[in-house]
């Protein structure tokens, strides 16, 4: 008798360089979660908007782009309070 696969929590990785990106993507699977890419903060701000799955946000600090990750990070809370926010800027 098979067990019906668990859904793994959604965190989003927020970097720009790809090599990094994919990295911290390959971190994120070995860790146990399911990763979510976004180049830069608007397409975080737009992944975000369209998806209620994601459980974390895994973000540079230094981004091209409208906002950089702390600018995200703080739009982030701002826009959706009702959800638990950790984060510490790592640079």
């Amino acid at each position: 008798m098979s067990t019906p696969p668990t859904s793994l929590p959604n965190v989003l990785v927020v970097e720009d360089e790809m090599i990094l990106r994919m990295r911290a993507v390959d971190i994120v699977e070995d860790a146990g979660f399911c990763p979510v890419e976004a180049v830069n903060a608007d397409e975080a701000i737009s992944i975000l908007e369209s998806r209620s799955d994601i459980s974390l946000l895994f973000s540079d600090i230094q981004m091209p782009g409208t906002m950089d990750g702390l600018k995200l990070a703080h739009a982030v809370h701002d826009r959706w309070p009702a959800s638990r926010s950790y984060w510490s800027p790592v640079r």
